[in-house]
């Protein structure tokens, strides 16, 4: 159970999406009714000088955190524009340490995921942590690599997990630094109802003048549009949107 946001911008970050996206940590929503928050962990990564990096990440909350402030800031000083990814985790699947800490960085790929995925033998070469999620991405990755494009490639692997795996969701960002790759994939699981499930993993995007959003929970103002499920959006350098089904 975690929270994700992405974008992509031809200038600044959006000005306080990312500090209101920490206060999830503490109220975000989960699947259980009695808890709220995703206090187990938080990463930043950007695109920049043709590579990925981590801006900041932690195997403990961003609530009051002041790495997690410092790392908002540098994001929202950039210019240059680009491919922004951010995850909050709340564990399901791992320990709390950073190996298991989203967003993973693979082989020119930044990766997070919402969602558990079930009977997986864990960890495979080269994962670096112990959970479901990194699986995935280099499961993806093998995927794109073997498609004539990166969005058909997304598709063929998701598919591939989701006629495979039970799962509660598929709800992913993934990036190779020119574009972003969003999913929005909800699964059936015998302890929570799939109203239930659908209601939780979520996905809304935003467009604003020189910026394209995507977050679990909508995030200050303006118009977020609900991604259907069993959904994937590619969002593009110009910014550009194409949604397509799985």
């Amino acid at each position: 159970m975690c929270r994700i946001l992405a974008g992509v911008t031809q200038g600044p970050f959006p000005p306080g999406l990312l500090a209101e996206f920490g206060d999830l940590a503490r109220t975000g929503d989960v699947l259980s009714a009695e808890d709220t928050g995703h206090p187990d962990g938080w990463g930043i990564t950007t695109f920049d000088d043709g590579a990925w990096g981590y801006v900041g990440r932690e195997a403990e909350t961003a609530e009051d955190n002041s790495k997690f402030t410092a790392a908002v800031r540098k994001v929202e000083a950039r210019t240059q524009g680009g491919v922004v990814i951010a995850h909050l985790r709340a564990a399901s699947e791992g320990a709390i340490n950073i190996e298991n800490t989203h967003p993973f960085l693979h082989d020119g790929w930044s990766f997070c995921h919402n969602g558990t995925i079930f009977g997986l033998k864990l960890p495979v070469h080269p994962m670096r942590g112990r959970t479901d999620s990194e699986w995935m991405m280099l499961q993806l990755i093998k995927a794109v690599n073997a498609a004539r494009s990166p969005m058909e490639g997304y598709r063929q692997g998701l598919r591939a997990i989701a006629d495979e795996h039970e799962f509660t969701s598929l709800t992913t960002a993934f990036s190779d630094g020119e574009r972003l790759l969003v999913s929005r994939v909800i699964g059936s699981v015998d302890n929570y109802p799939r109203e239930k499930l659908a209601h939780y993993y979520m996905m809304w995007y935003q467009q604003q003048t020189s910026a394209v959003v995507l977050c679990q929970q909508p995030l200050g103002g303006g118009r977020w549009v609900q991604l259907k499920d069993r959904s994937l959006i590619e969002v593009g350098p110009d910014l550009s949107i194409t949604i397509e089904d799985l």
